[in-house]
């Protein structure tokens, strides 16, 4: 994915990430980590998420059906 196109960092006040899909999240404190939002709850594992973006693609390995060339 090119610099262009590399997802933006999204609010949790804006819009929040589908139930149980891992993303990236940035805490209150700065920290960025991969979490996902509980079935049970909606929210996150950890409250204090203030911004979330998706997950890059996985690179292409060689001599996998996605082989980089």
């Amino acid at each position: 994915m090119s610099r262009n196109k590399q997802s933006k960092w999204i609010s949790v006040d804006e819009r929040l990430p589908e139930l149980l899909v891992d993303v990236l999240v940035c805490y209150s404190d700065g920290n960025v980590n991969i979490d996902f939002r509980l079935f049970t709850t909606g929210g996150f594992v950890r409250s204090d998420v203030t911004h979330w973006r998706p997950l890059p693609e996985a690179p292409k390995m060689k001599g996998s059906d996605n082989e980089q060339r």
